[in-house]
């Protein structure tokens, strides 16, 4: 009898140690997936930052004025912020966008390709017109 007992004493204890080996490997699975719950929010939120340097680290853009638009070609002709007139490309980027003259757009300063549309208002496209008729 006291065997008997002695074995159930055993299987209770290993039941107990399997029951608390279960209960430990569930914590460590929900504690692993909340690290790479945050692993994927820090390298999510270390992209974000990545993109934000490599945008502070682009050159400055010139302003400049549409005079015309050559769509086929992918130009156009602006006046530049300095004065003088250039016959210049359009980048990629803006190509699919509807360029209109006395639009305000931003040129690279090497090549003085079109790199971007400026916000425009009323009073830039007014300013804008009459520096074109100007000229």
């Amino acid at each position: 009898m006291k065997d008997n007992d002695n074995l159930t004493n055993k299987d209770n204890i290993n039941e107990d140690y399997i029951q608390l080996l279960e209960k430990r490997l569930r914590n460590l699975e929900t504690e692993n997936q909340l690290f790479n719950a945050e692993r994927l929010r820090l390298e999510e939120k270390l992209n974000n930052y990545k993109n934000e340097v490599d945008r502070l680290r682009e050159s400055p853009l010139v302003a400049a004025v549409i005079v015309s638009v050559n769509e086929e070609k992918g130009r156009a002709t602006i006046i530049s912020s300095t004065g003088p007139m250039f016959v210049v490309n359009i980048s990629q980027k803006v190509r699919n966008q509807n360029l209109e003259n006395g639009m305000f757009v931003g040129l690279n300063q090497r090549t003085f390709a079109i790199m971007e549309i400026l916000s425009v208002t009323k009073e830039e496209v007014l300013l804008a017109k009459s520096k074109i008729y100007k000229s």
